[in-house]
Formats: structure tokens, C-alpha cells, sequence
């Protein structure tokens, strides 16, 4: 008999993923409880809460709470491309995460939301909520990629 781990349950990747990227950007100097509660309370403040546990984040709804983020932590920066073609991500992935040593990506497949670290030679590094550690770039939606990095202060 083996224990559930957390995630197995509820789909709360999404939340995670915003909360890993952020912690993973700034290198560790932004709290991940007090985003925690923001984000939970941003998302209340809109939809059911039941919703968010059972059904996890759409693209509209992780949008929506970047940019939230964003409104909170002034040095966070975040991008959405516009990509299309999945032949373009290896590319657009490896010249973010190459403009500074904390970029990270975060993104979707149809069943989670991840963060990528690291791209070399064809293998992505994954900074992840429930443990994986690779995906393969064709389980990647296009549209839900976003670029975020840490912008230092002035």
C-alpha cells in the first residue's frame, strides 16, 4: 500500500507552478506561502475555489494570475509568445533560458502545468511540483508558454 502524494488528488499544479517560478526567478528572495494565499484569494475572488481543485487552471485563469503576480512583485517579468508551430519552441525556449542564469519557463501539456529549467542537446529539465523530471517538447501546448525572469532592482 502506498500513500497519495499531494497532487494526485487535487490540481493545484498550476498555482505551484506560478509559486516554484517565482520562488526559482528571484532566487528564493519572494516568499511562496504569503504568494500562496494571494494567489488563492486572486482566484476567489472570480471562480469557485471547488474549481480550482478539481479542474485545475485554464490558459484564461493562469493568465489572469501572472498578471496578478506581476502587480505584486514589480520585478517579475513574464511573456507570452505567440507560438503556433511546435518546430519553433526548442528554439524560443533555449534563447530564454540562455538571457539570464534564473529564467525559467513555465508551461502546459493538456494534464499539467510544469516549469522548465534547463534545454540541452534535445532534453528538458524540468522544475516541477509533483517530481518529473523530463517531458517530451511535442506534449507541449504552444499557446501556453511564458517567459519569466527576474528583473534586477534600479
Amino acid at each position: 500500500m502506498k500513500a497519495l502524494q499531494q497532487g494526485e488528488l487535487d490540481c493545484l499544479c498550476g498555482i505551484y507552478s506560478i509559486i516554484n517560478a517565482v520562488y526559482f526567478v528571484s532566487n528564493k528572495k519572494i516568499k511562496r506561502k504569503p504568494l500562496f494565499n494571494q494567489l488563492l484569494l486572486a482566484y476567489m475572488n472570480n471562480w469557485s475555489i471547488y474549481d480550482l481543485l478539481t479542474n485545475g487552471l485554464d490558459l484564461n485563469q493562469m493568465k489572469y494570475l501572472l498578471n496578478h503576480t506581476v502587480k505584486i512583485h514589480k520585478q517579475i517579468k513574464i511573456e507570452h509568445p505567440n507560438i503556433r508551430l511546435h518546430s519553433k519552441i526548442p528554439s524560443l525556449i533555449s534563447s530564454h533560458l540562455k538571457k539570464q542564469s534564473n529564467a525559467i519557463v513555465l508551461f502546459s501539456t493538456n494534464y499539467h502545468w510544469s516549469l522548465i529549467k534547463g534545454y540541452d542537446n534535445e532534453k528538458l529539465s524540468l522544475f516541477d511540483s509533483c517530481g518529473i523530471n523530463t517531458i517530451k517538447i511535442s506534449e507541449i501546448l504552444p499557446n501556453s508558454l511564458f517567459y519569466i525572469s527576474f528583473l534586477p532592482k534600479e
